[in-house]
């Protein structure tokens, strides 16, 4: 084989020099870069800003604890730790509960060791503003009262909104059982309206509310003055049931009367006398004859009008004004024959009052007739009432030691 021969034409080039940066432009940037400091460095990735739950958690699931059994009215607190493991502030926006028995707090402590807290009912802005490093607690307060389901399974979820790319949603869960060894029907035990000249009273019935085990109601401690209580016991098909009488005096002053009765009860297996039970107790006190509506709106009522052949007319409706309002004495035992009245006011001449027996009475009231309820109806003619139609209807029973009644009236 034949070397190849070098053509003599053939010309051969050396790489063109590099060319170097002069000694004074080198001296310009050293001392730019000696000036910017950390703006002459590489670029390195920022990073997002994230939430991290870092206590307050069972085991592996960081977002869950378990509360277990709790008695009913006890109330809790569980906090959970957010530590905000990013370079940027995090914006909290809202902590909303999705059961009415538990309440959010928000906060944390800054540098100098001062608490921050958040105002979780802010709708303007954020909730908390949680810089970078530091760590927020939230405080989950639960009511067991507030348990609609008590002996059962509760998991009550907390949501947590934030600006957090990474994390912008953490969802908190709290598992508890509500214990309560009774149950009361109806509960509160609500007295309703009670006539100030005679008092009222009411009962609730008192149950196990549990299948396993014999707790037993042991007696009255206290019930909330000006109210009393009785309470009896009795078996109902091999089950004991309690009854509580709560009473209210006679000459308490108008208007609403709260209050509480706490019962002695055993613990679930019928030993000791340590446990508790609360009922609810609320009325309202009156006057010993009331009307309700209190107030009276005379609305538009649509009558039909009768054609030629006697019969009504669908298409030719007359818009009557008209007012409604059951007018009771509630004193035991009390009867009064129809009340006057005084009507006064713009528009009251084109008025017309009448009492009349409510329904399922005696169709028509003889003269004298006496009743524990009246109905009341205050009616207008069409187009016969004023613009701004208005004024007061006065009651006035036949028993001279009722007060009068003040209805006040309107056309809206």
């Amino acid at each position: 084989m034949v070397a190849p021969r070098l053509s003599s034409h053939m010309i051969f080039f050396s790489p063109a020099p590099t060319p170097t940066t002069p000694p004074l432009l080198l001296a310009i940037l050293a001392a730019l870069c000696g000036f910017m400091g950390a703006a002459c460095a590489p670029a390195q990735e920022t990073g997002e800003a994230a939430l991290t739950i870092v206590a307050g958690g069972d085991g592996e699931r960081a977002n869950f604890h378990d509360l277990g059994t709790l008695a009913f009215g006890s109330e809790v607190e569980h906090v959970f730790s957010i530590l905000n493991s990013g370079p940027q502030s995090v914006e909290i926006m809202n902590v909303r509960s999705a059961c009415a028995c538990s309440t959010p707090r928000l906060g944390y402590r800054d540098g100098d060791g001062s608490w921050v807290a958040g105002n979780l009912r802010r709708s303007d802005g954020p909730a908390l503003v949680l810089p970078a490093g530091r760590t927020a607690e939230l405080t989950l307060r639960v009511s067991t009262k507030s348990v609609r389901t008590p002996n059962r399974d509760k998991l009550v979820l907390v949501r947590l909104q934030s600006n957090s790319p990474r994390t912008p949603f953490l969802t908190f869960e709290l598992h508890l059982i509500v214990e309560r060894l009774f149950q009361a029907t109806p509960e509160p035990l609500d007295l309703g309206a009670v006539p100030q000249g005679a008092g009222g009273s009411a009962r609730t019935e008192i149950a196990r509310a549990v299948t396993q085990g014999s707790p037993r109601v042991l007696g009255v401690i206290s019930a909330t003055p000006p109210f009393t209580t009785t309470l009896e016991s009795w078996d109902s098909f091999g089950r004991p049931i309690w009854g509580l009488t709560a009473n209210l005096p006679p000459g308490l002053d108008l208007g609403p009367v709260f209050g509480e009765v706490t019962l002695e009860t055993t613990d679930r297996d019928g030993t000791g006398d340590s446990g508790r039970f609360t009922v609810a107790l609320r009325s309202q006190v009156v006057t010993d004859w009331t009307a309700s509506p209190a107030q009276l709106l005379l609305h538009p009522t649509h009558q039909k009008t009768a054609s030629s052949d006697g019969t009504n007319d669908p298409a030719d409706p007359v818009q009557n004004r008209e007012a409604r309002s059951i007018v009771r004495f509630l004193l035991p035992g009390t009867r009064q024959a129809a009340p006057s009245f005084e009507l006064t006011g713009e528009g009251s001449e084109a008025l017309e009052v009448s009492l009349v027996p409510p329904p399922g009475s005696a169709p028509t009231a003889e003269n004298g007739q006496k009743l524990s309820t009246w109905l009341l109806i205050l009616r207008a003619a069409p187009g016969a009432l004023p613009a701004r139609a208005g004024g007061e209807l006065r009651l006035m029973a036949a028993g001279e030691d009722l007060p009068d009644l003040v209805l006040p009236w309107r056309a809206p």
